[in-house]
């Protein structure tokens, strides 16, 4: 629960076995969505792999930047989009997800021709 705690997650000991969540880290929104969020980081440490060099911290931060990134279909304005970019930017590893997944790829101009089905000129 320290690491918990640190952030950003306010929980509380309820009898035996039992935690309350009265406050959840901004990032992840709402609020239904934290208790699913916690399960996933207490699964995580309990089966952690101990030859994974990552610390418990790094772990659990991991797991909320999933769970609080935007979504496929999620709408965003243009300003919103600006300053999403211009932090993925300022980040050590901006080329890929927590995971290792790309976060941007690039395709030639005859690349998205081909995938528009257009011909190019």
């Amino acid at each position: 629960m320290p690491d918990l705690t640190k952030e950003g997650f306010v929980i509380s000991e309820f009898g035996r076995n039992s935690f309350i969540i009265s406050a959840v880290p901004v990032i992840l929104g709402k609020t239904e969505e934290a208790a699913d969020t916690i399960t996933d980081i207490a699964d995580d440490l309990i089966h952690e792999d101990l030859k994974n060099p990552i610390t418990r911290r790094e772990q659990i931060t991991r797991i909320i930047a999933c769970r609080g990134a935007i979504k496929a279909g999620t709408v965003c304005t243009g300003e919103q989009c600006r300053r999403l970019l211009q932090q993925l930017m300022r980040t050590r590893a901006p080329h890929t997800c927590p995971h290792g997944r790309p976060t941007m790829i690039r395709f030639s101009r005859a690349e998205l021709d081909t995938l528009f089905k257009r011909t190019g000129k």
